[in-house]
């Protein structure tokens, strides 16, 4: 008897899926290099062999969306800009559906200096997910390389690749040495009319 009610499930689960609805999220993130020389205590940088051509950055769309005045990574942005230690490369905020990961659309993340770039990913497996791919470039120092003016300085590229499992309302940080993103996702509240 369970046969035929699990065959019947099977046949349901389809049109179930399609017509649940897709979750609308409102999306945040901010890229910030971190400045604290002295957090690296020792360590020697070498130019690691990171491929600059970034997979489907042609893909990319780029988003304007301005972040809410009263957002929780505005706040985090203030303390940040009134610290030394650190700069904010880019902040923005929109919407965008949970597609699947195979529908989900890619968005660049670049500045205009050209020291940020790459690709950031949002969608739904079974879980949330974020996957982050950026290349962030930072000249030399004068200090080290004395000949020559800044924009001849030689340049050391690093790489944060990352995909991840989020939850919704949760700040999640990426880390790197050099810089760090904070992301926070946050469900839509669908109006009742």
């Amino acid at each position: 008897m369970k046969k035929p009610l699990t065959f019947f499930a099977l046949l349901l689960f389809p049109i179930l899926a399609i017509a649940a609805p897709t979750k609308v999220y409102e999306i945040e993130v901010m890229v910030f290099q971190n400045i604290q020389n002295e957090l690296e205590g020792n360590e020697l940088w070498v130019n690691e062999r990171i491929n600059l051509e970034l997979k489907d950055i042609d893909k990319a769309v780029e988003v304007k969306g301005v972040p809410r005045e009263d957002s929780d990574l505005t706040k985090a942005r203030e303390v940040l800009d009134a610290d030394s230690n650190y700069r904010v490369l880019t902040h923005k905020q929109w919407l965008q559906n949970a597609d699947p990961q195979s529908g989900a659309k890619l968005v660049r993340f670049s500045t205009e200096d050209g020291d940020l770039d790459g690709t950031f990913k949002f969608f739904m497996s079974r879980f949330l997910h974020v996957d982050l791919n950026l290349i962030y470039k930072q000249k030399e120092s004068k200090s080290i390389f004395q000949a020559g003016n800044s924009e001849n300085a030689p340049m050391m590229a690093f790489q944060l690749r990352q995909r991840r499992r989020v939850k919704s309302d949760q700040i999640q940080y990426f880390d790197h040495p050099k810089f760090g993103v904070l992301v926070q996702v946050k469900q839509v509240k669908e109006s009742t009319n």
